[in-house]
């Protein structure tokens, strides 16, 4: 009998303009077509655009569901204060999650699974957002019917608020210390109580497990539909270098302002046949203020990424801190390009450096491999890196994987305890 999902999406997944989407639709579709039976339930927001008949023909899903949540793309002014309400009222609630955990949201996800509720064997949350439906204000997970929760981490969150405050003066690192107390308290409640938590990267599996030791705790790699053959690489007798990624989440945010700053005014001098595209979903606000850079285009959100890919000839992944496995590097070698990263952008991956990627972690390294490119060696680190990831990253092997640990979850479900 094939198994019954209802997997929980923190927002809704087409088109596939991010990291994320792309690796839960790749996810889902390839479990769809193993005979896995799906429901998907979008939290979506209320400024994004639906086609429910869409996402059951492209992923295969029997059923969607909707709740509609307030957007969180509020800038400026709306955004500061909507933080330091959510403080004052809600201090043990995380600032980013105050959307998710709004009781609009929590009842309409409550609802749906109340009257579905026989429909499903398991409830899968896509990332810890989504979860906070199921937690109390003190981060105590509560059991949500007969269902049994399986929460797919794409990365250990409170890291992200550690190490962030790791960077930050002292104001900003008092915030930041208290808002990873506070996902810490929300991300261990859901470890320590989900019959399964599915980590992206056997690192994230061991930080899981070194909080919470009798966690289930398995490591389910992100997965990606690889081409049949590598595309060709562009005519353009320039190099072009390639930024994609969502631009308001603050490891790339951070990592691509110190590119701009330091790096791409030295690179951009010393190799003259350099030029750079940015892109990606998310609010780019911020990159108004580099406009004037030479030989630069910012793209904002694209729908479509495949001219962007054929186009490049390298991608760059600056990125200094953060957890999970770096989706940014996977999607390149789908198309057989490259990477110019350091080694946290590429960790999980087991690429090897100056064979399958470009290693560089100083601004004067940067500038170097930047230096130093050429198309021959370019073509031959992305071929290599298509290779090497699609053994281990193909989304239909990621999705067999899948569904063994969760055979194995229903397996020990059936063993009779011991008296």
């Amino acid at each position: 009998m094939s198994d019954k999902f209802l997997w929980v999406l923190p927002k809704w997944p087409l088109p596939e303009i991010d990291g994320s989407r792309k690796a839960a639709c790749a996810l889902i579709s390839s479990l769809t077509r193993a005979g896995a039976i799906i429901d998907i339930c979008a939290l979506a927001g209320e400024d994004e655009s639906l086609d429910m008949q869409d996402a059951r023909s492209l992923l295969g899903v029997r059923d969607v569901f909707v709740v509609r949540r307030q957007s969180t793309r509020l800038i400026g002014a709306r955004s500061v204060l909507g933080a330091l309400m959510s403080l004052i009222l809600q201090p043990k609630v995380p600032v980013t999650f105050r959307y998710y955990f709004s009781k609009k949201v929590r009842e309409g996800l409550a609802q749906i699974i109340e009257k579905g509720r026989s429909r499903w064997d398991f409830i899968v949350y896509e990332g810890l957002h989504p979860a906070s439906h199921c937690q109390t204000l003190d981060g105590v997970y509560q059991a949500f019917l007969d269902l049994k929760p399986i929460y797919r981490a794409q990365n250990i969150e409170c890291d992200l608020w550690y190490q962030k405050a790791k960077k930050s003066n002292f104001a900003f690192r008092y915030f930041f210390n208290h808002q990873a107390r506070v996902v810490e308290r929300f991300e261990n409640g859901l470890v320590q109580k989900a019959a399964l938590t599915a980590c992206v990267s056997d690192n994230d599996k061991e930080g899981f497990k070194k909080k919470n030791p009798h966690a289930k705790c398995v490591t389910i790699p992100v997965g990606y539909k690889f081409h049949a053959q590598i595309i060709c690489d562009s005519k353009d007798k320039d190099l072009n270098l390639l930024f994609l990624g969502r631009l308001d989440w603050a490891p790339n945010k951070d990592g691509l302002k110190w590119f701009l700053e330091e790096v791409w005014p030295i690179a951009a001098s010393k190799n003259r046949s350099l030029k750079l595209t940015v892109a990606g979903s998310g609010d780019g606000v911020w990159l108004e203020s580099y406009a004037g850079l030479n030989k630069t285009a910012f793209l904002g959100c694209v729908g479509d990424t495949f001219e962007l890919y054929s186009r490049a000839s390298l991608c760059l992944v600056p990125i200094f801190y953060g957890s999970g496995t770096r989706v940014k590097a996977i999607e390149a070698a789908t198309f057989g390009r490259p990477c110019l990263s350091t080694a946290l952008g590429v960790s999980g991956l087991g690429l090897r450096a100056g064979k399958e990627y470009f290693r560089a972690e100083t601004c004067q390294e940067w500038v170097s491999q930047l230096e130093s490119l050429t198309r021959q060696n370019l073509q031959e680190v992305g071929k290599s890196a298509f290779l090497r990831l699609k053994e281990r990253f193909d989304a239909d092997n990621c999705a067999k994987v899948f569904l063994q640990k969760v055979s194995c979850i229903k397996s020990a479900a059936r063993q009779p305890r011991a008296a």
